[in-house]
């Protein structure tokens, strides 16, 4: 076997590694994009589901259950954008053109705002932004059935205190029943 031969075979193995390298960098990012977006659609159902046991008599419930669905609903905005840009990135670089495209005005503000300038550093902002949408919505998720347990508890409480009322009030009752019965007799 010959040298030049030998680093031809060196740099085959060299260009599979870093192949299978990139190939699975990129399936990780996409499982991780589509389980933000599963969760999230998941979210929005469970959510849905509970809609109809919501107290309207508490505001800070019903902004609560408002807001976990929009930040639910911004999360699957994002994470579904960041499947466009991507596709942009992958042909920016598989065509090795770093020409930016026309922005609409609303990305161009975004992109101001958070000073980005290239498409790899919208992908890192846009998939920031995701999971912080995506933990805040959670977090208001998972504080409604809290509330709920606690103002169950209340009711129960409340329930409990008209029960006495009423048996003693039955008490009460049976007694001056008696005390009439006894006059009467």
């Amino acid at each position: 076997m010959d040298l030049k031969n030998k680093n031809s075979q060196i740099n085959e193995f060299e260009l599979e590694y870093y192949s299978a390298s990139v190939n699975g960098w990129l399936n990780t990012k996409l499982e991780e994009t589509k389980t933000f977006i599963t969760l999230s659609t998941g979210g929005i159902g469970v959510l849905l589901i509970f809609f109809p046991n919501i107290p309207t008599n508490n505001d800070w419930l019903i902004y609560t259950y408002f807001f976990s669905i929009c930040f639910f609903v911004i999360t699957l905005i994002i994470f579904t954008n960041i499947f466009g840009v991507n596709a942009k990135y992958l042909m920016e670089v598989i065509v090795k053109n770093k020409k930016e495209e026309k922005l609409n005005i609303i990305k161009k503000y975004i992109f101001k705002l958070l000073k980005i300038n290239k498409t790899s550093d919208v992908l890192n902002s846009l998939s920031f932004l995701g999971r912080i949408f995506f933990f805040i919505a959670l977090i208001l998720a998972c504080s409604l059935p809290i509330y709920l347990k606690i103002n169950l508890h209340d009711k129960e409480l409340e329930l409990m205190k008209l029960n006495e009322k009423v048996l003693d009030l039955e008490k009460n009752f049976d007694i001056l029943k008696k005390e009439l019965n006894s006059k009467k007799g």
